[in-house]
């Protein structure tokens, strides 16, 4: 039974425990994927900005020693692992924040935890990792805020979301909610200059810092994701084929989360309802958009998730006035799909599907390596970072391997590595052309 604050407690902290415990051994048992490679080359070389995305997550494998990112890549994906252990409590605190009870609370967190990008989310390194916990709290604090809390929370909310955007641009999405729990405190008038003005300062100084960024050679973020609609192309199948993804990625049925943030009467009854209804649907609804003419990846949209799960706590108290039914049947259903994505992965469930889809990128970059290094090929150029940030890793002290840009190589290859494996289905291959001490690569048809 859950009877008090310390039961929950318990509860939360076991639980995210052993999820912790779980995702170490995934993080151990897959290699790291390109992407992933490349945010690591970002913690070896600490900018103001990158090309594509803010600099907060390389900051933060800056501090993860040298010694200790060769050695595993659990070391790697520790941000990603301290991301998942920290939102199970915090997504448990918002849905109560936001007048759920306890056992619902807990079934949403439990919920959020264990759905694909719950559990995908926590283990794979990407900018979401600090964009998550970062939005999660500046919502707490703008849901404490809109309930009657000190106005001091809202330039905290701010500079949570301030600092969010240092990880990922669209942290930017969260003023929305912020401006809601700003409106739904009018009445104090003069008394929320002082905070507002804070607020401002606490959101401007990242943005400046971003913008600082810019100025080093090169686009930055901002610059480099508009260019991307200068080569869009209108799609019918974008923004449904996103809708799809993104109820894939949090699970049927906690959408039913989105129901009640549509509902106006609760908004008009409810701040905190409001603050995590313009949360939602202002993210949902840009990347469902800009899916119309360019390619979205479905975990952008994951920024919506918190408030989603919140929504759906309140939605299991309704349910569970009628039965248990619902509320089991989503974390059982969460649980099976969670087990089944990290066997997958690890290539022990189906291992033939691997070479097939998304799990293909965890596999096979360490063996290429090795057979490349083992030519010593001397330096190797090309305009890919996905074979760059991969081979860089996996071929320290073996392999000299740098980024450049310029003409696609034409001919015939001098030399061409290559790797099987029957068991994943997988085979990669990369194709050498002679130039100066070394070779112009590319990944191989």
């Amino acid at each position: 039974m859950i009877r008090d604050r310390r039961s929950v407690w318990r509860i939360l902290l076991g639980g995210a425990a052993l999820a912790t415990f779980a995702r170490i051994l995934w993080a151990g048992a897959v290699q790291l994927s390109p992407d992933e490679a490349y945010y690591w080359s970002w913690g070896r070389d600490l900018a103001l900005s990158y090309r594509d995305h803010p600099p907060l997550l390389g900051w933060i494998l800056g501090l993860i020693p040298a010694s200790l990112g060769s050695s595993s890549e659990v070391w790697v994906r520790l941000p990603a692992l301290a991301s998942g252990l920290l939102l199970f409590p915090l997504t448990y605190v918002l849905c109560r924040e936001a007048a759920a009870s306890r056992v619902s609370s807990l079934l949403a967190a439990f919920t959020g935890c264990l759905c694909v990008m719950g559990c995908a989310g926590a283990v794979i390194v990407t900018p979401d990792a600090p964009l998550m916990v970062l939005w999660t709290l500046g919502l707490i604090l703008s849901v404490r805020f809109a309930r009657g809390g000190s106005p001091w929370l809202l330039p905290a909310a701010a500079a949570a979301a301030g600092a969010a955007c240092l990880a990922k641009l669209p942290g930017l999405l969260l003023l929305a909610g912020i401006g809601a729990a700003l409106a739904s405190r009018r009445s104090l008038g003069s008394r929320l200059i002082a905070p507002a003005i804070a607020a401002a300062i606490a959101i401007a100084v990242p943005l400046t810092l971003l913008a600082i960024g810019e100025l080093e050679p090169g686009p930055g973020p901002a610059l480099f994701q508009l260019a991307r609609l200068s080569s869009a192309s209108p799609s019918i199948v974008g923004p449904p084929a996103f809708l799809a993804a993104l109820i894939g990625l949090a699970g049927i049925l906690p959408v039913g989360g989105a129901v009640l943030l549509a509902s106006r009467r609760a908004l008009r009854t409810s701040p905190a309802l409001a603050v995590l209804a313009w949360s939602f649907w202002p993210a949902v609804a840009a990347f469902t958009l800009a899916a119309a003419v360019i390619s979205v990846e479905p975990n952008w949209g994951a920024v919506a998730f918190p408030s989603l799960f919140a929504g759906w706590a309140l939605v299991l108290d309704r349910l569970r006035e009628r039965g248990r039914g619902p509320a089991v049947a989503a974390v059982c259903l969460n649980v099976v799909v969670a087990v089944l994505v990290h066997l997958h992965a690890a290539g022990l469930l189906a291992p033939s599907l691997v070479g097939r889809g998304p799990a293909e990128k965890l596999h096979g970059w360490r063996e290429l390596a090795l057979v490349v290094g083992s030519t010593d090929p001397g330096r190797l150029e090309t305009d890919e970072y996905e074979l760059a940030a991969p081979l860089s890793y996996y071929g320290r002290g073996a392999l000299d391997v740098i980024l450049v840009a310029g003409e696609e190589p034409r001919g015939e290859p001098a030399a061409v590595w290559r790797i099987e494996d029957g068991r994943l289905g997988l085979e990669r291959r990369v194709e050498g052309w002679r130039s100066g001490e070394g070779f112009r690569i590319r990944s191989g048809q």
